[in-house]
């Protein structure tokens, strides 16, 4: 994925027409200018050379292009040392600055962009409409309450941060060698998840771990993980289905094979041994059992005080704990964990015990990366989904 970085035009190639300007009364922010129907609106920081970390790491460049892909705007139209908000309204994308310089700015466009100063700002597109939408504006963007409402759910001094009405404002920002990605919806959650009980259970010497609910586990959460339950002959829909309520599952280092234990606590404990059992018995062909042989390592499946414990190893709850990543908020629908460095070794042994390897994408993208935490957190009706990337 390309950089964050604001040298890449990409976002306008347009015919050559000559620019003009115009005088009209000086506004202090871009906003006051963006008509009210606008469809995405997005700011783009100047280049820093710590916004170069995403260029470092394509596990996080990833994430952060499929987080702007999400508004329509992923790069600033022009390479610029000023800021850039850009506008995409019904009739064309335009966009605004207010360089230093502004003679020297709008001769940096060349011949293929019109423009106009419009308010004190460059104001600048691919045609004459979208321009001219700014012009005849009646109700604009800094009027709308919503939109000021998304803009302070977000992190301050965002290397990026775009909004769409509706409203949901994403952001990318960068802080020493760790980047954030944060997207902030407006939405009335119905659900009321606690997993501090299956939490709390997850060992610091885990290396990877997930704390969630059937009914919050991320859309892409299986999606991801498809690769492993292809060579684990594992239905991994059904299994956290039958886990049938909050859930924790952790990877640590072991000998001989890695630790791998989830922990649940299902609404239903004797239904949900039953319907774990039958899944992973599946993986070898076998009846449902408390105990599963799979050569190498033993899995084993049972009730402990009203939680059900799916692990490979004797005693999956002992040692110290609970595991608490930095910068995970007290409460939160779902969270993700991982220590990269750690957790590669582990994925290797798992994936040669199956005859198979890592697939090389993944393995090369969490090269790239220390470690990675993702949480989803909501108070009221606002959503915080949160990734950070510490890259090395």
């Amino acid at each position: 994925m390309r950089s964050l970085a604001l040298a890449v035009l990409v976002a306008f190639a347009v015919p050559a027409l000559a620019g003009c300007g115009g005088k009209s009364t000086p506004v202090n922010d871009a906003t006051e200018l963006v008509p009210a129907d606008v469809l995405a609106y997005a700011v783009f920081q100047p280049s820093t050379g710590e916004q170069s970390l995403e260029a470092k790491a394509p596990l996080v460049a990833r994430y952060a292009n499929e987080l702007r892909s999400r508004f329509g705007i992923r790069h600033a139209p022009v390479a610029a040392q000023t800021t850039i908000d850009v506008a995409r309204l019904p009739s064309g994308t335009v966009a605004f600055a207010r360089p230093d310089d502004p003679k020297r700015f709008s001769r940096r466009l060349g011949p293929g962009f019109v423009h106009r100063t419009i308010g004190g700002w460059v104001v600048f597109a691919r045609s004459e409409a979208p321009i001219d939408a700014v012009r005849h504006r009646k109700r604009t963007l800094a009027d709308q309450p919503r939109f000021h409402a998304a803009v302070r759910a977000l992190p301050d001094r965002p290397a990026y941060w775009a909004y769409a009405p509706g409203w949901s404002a994403g952001a990318v920002a960068v802080g020493g060698r760790t980047i954030t990605l944060e997207l902030v919806t407006d939405r009335l959650l119905r659900r009321n998840v606690d997993t501090s009980a299956v939490a709390k259970r997850i060992p610091s010497r885990a290396v990877a771990a997930f704390a969630g609910a059937p009914e919050t586990v991320p859309a892409g959460g299986l999606a991801a993980l498809r690769p492993v339950a292809r060579f684990l002959t594992l239905d991994l829909h059904a299994l956290v289905a039958g886990l049938d309520g909050p859930f924790a599952a952790w990877a640590a280092p072991g000998a001989p094979v890695p630790e791998v234990t989830v922990v649940a606590q299902p609404r239903h404990p004797a239904r949900a041994l039953a319907a774990v059992r039958k899944v992973v018995g599946r993986m070898a062909g076998t009846a449902p059992g408390r105990a599963l042989d799979l050569g190498p390592l033993t899995v084993t499946t049972a009730l402990a005080s009203g939680q059900l414990v799916t692990s490979d190893v004797d005693a999956p709850l002992a040692g110290p704990g609970p595991l608490r990543p930095d910068g995970l908020p007290a409460s939160s629908e779902w969270w993700l964990y991982l220590d990269a460095a750690r957790a590669l070794p582990a994925m290797r042994t798992l994936a040669a015990l199956a005859n198979t390897t890592v697939p090389a994408r993944v393995d090369a993208e969490l090269r790239t990366v220390r470690s990675v935490l993702a949480y989803a957190a909501h108070t009221g009706r606002v959503e915080r989904t949160v990734a950070s990337f510490e890259v090395p």
